[in-house]
């Protein structure tokens, strides 16, 4: 569509390039001045050049465009389906750790306390804790410690090392995990 439009506007142009220097050409020298039609002639050949380059730059950033759309929707539907799996791939891992607290867990079965702990840990890639901390408190002391414990009796989650390194250190190293009475009792 872009190609005909120009097509029309070449052909608009050249009419109206004959058409200006036939009457200037008249005016301003005798009908049949070799000079005059010269310069004509060249004018219409830069026209027609510059036309050129203007269809062939606008087919060009059309092309261009339409690539840049596509890649941006494959693109874009990649890390969708990336950010899915990924997101799925971390909930397994989740409950895997939590898991493994519940079964290193001992607690008290009369502490019912409903506000959660959450614990911060830092993991080493292969899965070990390096340190761990109450981030934020229940506020029953016993059911906190008791989570510490469970965590330090655990040591190490093996099943981290089979994860992608960035995975691992986007959602791992420093973990806050969120833990209810319910989680670890089961």
């Amino acid at each position: 569509m872009s190609y005909t439009i120009s097509n029309n506007l070449v052909c608009t142009l050249l009419l109206t390039a004959l058409a200006t220097s036939s009457v200037a050409a008249e005016s301003a020298k005798p009908a049949r001045d070799p000079i005059a039609r010269q310069a004509t002639a060249a004018d219409i050949n830069r026209a027609f050049e510059l036309l050129e380059q203007e269809v062939l730059a606008e087919e060009l950033a059309a092309k261009k465009s339409t690539h840049q759309t596509q890649s941006t929707r494959m693109y874009s539907a990649e890390s969708s389906e990336n950010a899915g799996a990924e997101t799925e791939l971390v909930a397994q891992h989740m409950e895997r750790i939590r898991n493994l607290i519940a079964s290193n867990w001992i607690g008290q079965s009369n502490t019912r306390t409903t506000t959660p702990v959450i614990i911060h840990m830092r993991l080493a890639p292969n899965g070990r804790v390096i340190t761990s901390a109450i981030s934020q408190s229940s506020g029953d002391r016993p059911f906190d410690y008791s989570v510490v414990q469970a965590v330090e009796k655990t040591e190490r989650f093996q099943d981290l090392q089979q994860l992608p390194a960035s995975v691992f250190e986007r959602n791992f190293r420093d973990l806050n995990l969120l833990l209810r009475h319910e989680d670890l009792s089961h």
